[in-house]
């Protein structure tokens, strides 16, 4: 699933104030070479 700008942000600042409280884990059917991407993305 591809995200926009927006989406990103959105998506970041949930995994975030996620983070402060408990554990996160995702997961993934992209290759790790594709990783980078959603670094990218949200910075």
């Amino acid at each position: 699933m591809e995200l926009d700008k927006r989406g990103a942000e959105l998506l970041f600042q949930v995994l975030t104030e996620r983070e402060e409280k408990n554990s996160v884990a995702i997961a993934s059917n992209e290759s790790f070479s594709k990783a980078h991407l959603f670094a990218r993305t949200c910075a």
